[in-house]
């Protein structure tokens, strides 16, 4: 299968256009109402390839924008007509309807076209004057879309100077089935051309001397032809649409997610900072311990100390008498209180006396 076709055109007209020439190396184009250098432009895929041409158009914003994406193409900010000069031209601002014909632009008013239309004087070329700038250039293809206004820039046209190998013309009233192509199309057929082929929007024509490429436009647009839509298409709007709706929706959680690691992470924070001030009391309460232990009056009263816990461990930490509870906490009998060995001879003597003291109490 060949290599897949990235169609940009409103009705696959590159598409068509294509299987005609794709055979053709760096070719060249002239592209007469060009409008937008992506949105439903015919002439992108080929300039993709390595082909390079000629735009004439006259609304200002479209011709910046095809001098910004297209080097290496020519741009004339123009209206085509048949006489160079200047015309009015009704501009509807981001659309393809702008027109130098005003039997069209108030269908357009009338239809309600949701952007309001500003007048415009644009100057005027020729096909016969752009044809002599190209010397003996071949035109692989011509394309025009003007919104109404094919015959004069038909009329415009010196068919000796200037012979594309195919001609693409709108043929039907812009926005509407109706068609146009009995106006002009004798034109063409004058200077030999011949329709190969109507897609219901446009008609195609081939040069006399082309009559190879006629089978090119023996089907429409099929599955052989590997068409993949641009993002641009309108074909595909809807998908473009879901498309960006679900990386908003996507984008929206990222953000909700990030504001909820944002609220662990100041909890993190306060934690640790909590966590940190219980590690500095715990070590102020350790070096208070050591000094106190270390202190003079603490080592004094170590045997005491020791004393008394010998005497818990043997009286189950309860006191028996009188004199056990001016020494700690007792109730207990102190009959079978002995001296443990461990203790020094000094904590052995207060033993044996608290004995001696409980044998007199027993009397």
């Amino acid at each position: 299968m060949n290599k897949p076709f990235k169609s940009a055109a409103q009705n696959f007209e590159d598409v068509m256009l294509y299987r005609a020439l794709g055979d053709v190396e760096a070719g060249f184009y002239i592209d007469v109402g060009a409008q937008d250098p992506d949105i439903d432009s015919v002439s992108k895929a080929f300039f993709d390839r390595g082909w390079r041409g000629i735009h004439i158009e006259p609304v200002p914003e479209y011709a910046e924008r095809l001098r910004a994406a297209r080097p290496g193409d020519t741009i004339i900010e123009a209206a085509v007509s048949n006489e160079v000069g200047t015309t009015a031209l009704t501009v509807f601002p981001m659309t393809g309807l702008s027109t130098a014909d005003p039997l069209v632009a108030e269908i357009h008013i009338d239809r309600g076209v949701d952007h309001q239309p500003e007048p415009l004087i644009v100057s005027t070329v020729t096909l016969a004057d752009v044809a002599a700038e190209l010397a003996a250039r071949t035109v692989h293809w011509l394309k025009i879309d003007v919104e109404g206004y094919e015959r004069a820039v038909l009329e415009g046209w010196n068919a000796n100077l200037l012979r594309p190998w195919v001609i693409v013309v709108e043929a039907t009233r812009p926005n509407d089935r109706a068609a146009t192509y009995a106006d002009w199309e004798p034109i063409l057929l004058t200077a030999g051309y011949q329709c190969v082929y109507d897609d219901g929007l446009n008609r195609f024509y081939i040069e006399p001397s082309r009559q190879d490429l006629a089978r090119a436009f023996s089907s429409p647009p099929n599955p052989f032809d590997n068409i993949r839509l641009s993002r641009h298409s309108a074909l595909c709007q809807d998908v473009v649409s879901e498309y960006h709706a679900q990386v908003l929706a996507q984008e929206t959680e990222v953000i909700a997610l990030a504001t909820q690691v944002q609220a662990h992470e100041a909890e993190i924070s306060a934690l640790r900072y909590e966590g940190d001030l219980l590690t500095a009391e715990r070590d102020e309460l350790h070096r208070r311990v050591t000094a106190i232990m270390a202190s003079l009056s603490w080592r004094m009263t170590g045997p005491l100390r020791r004393i008394l816990s010998a005497i818990r461990r043997v009286s189950g930490g309860q006191a028996g008498n009188k004199w056990a509870d001016k020494i700690g906490p007792t109730n207990a009998s102190l009959r079978d209180v002995e001296a443990p060995a461990e203790l020094s001879p000094a904590a052995r003597q207060w033993a044996e006396r608290l004995r001696q003291a409980r044998d007199e109490a027993s009397e």
